[in-house]
């Protein structure tokens, strides 16, 4: 690594970026905003691959996101202290998780993809 800039991408959130993990085969990644949308992109070109809507403001801020193993559910910990995870196609919501006296500002999923820390 250089420390030079690779690309900027200009075009996606219109709120700030809060928060951005890789898939573990390296070659997407998503970026996640108070926007409400959650943005999956091409590592090499820096193209969108989709966009999908999958908060409201009502969470407030997705300050983590994370991409399980096998690239098919997406979680984000949120300003409201729950934690949300999403069909990563479809932007289907698939779970709450709620416990948090605070905002939620990391998860991630296990190596084996079988569970969520936050």
């Amino acid at each position: 690594a250089t420390g030079q800039e690779v690309r900027t991408l200009r075009e996606g959130h219109w709120e700030k970026v809060h928060n951005v993990c890789f898939t573990l085969d390296r070659k997407h990644f998503v970026s996640g905003s108070r926007d409400g949308f959650a943005i999956f992109w091409d590592a090499a070109t820096g193209k969108k691959v989709r966009t999908l809507e999958v908060w409201d403001e009502s969470f407030g801020d997705a300050w983590s996101l994370g991409i399980s193993p096998d690239g098919k559910l997406l979680v984000g910990g949120f300003e409201d202290g729950e934690v949300r995870m999403w069909d990563a196609r479809t932007g289907d919501m698939v779970r709450e998780f709620a416990g948090h006296d605070g905002a939620v500002h990391n998860v991630r999923f296990f190596p084996d993809g079988t569970r969520v820390v936050s």
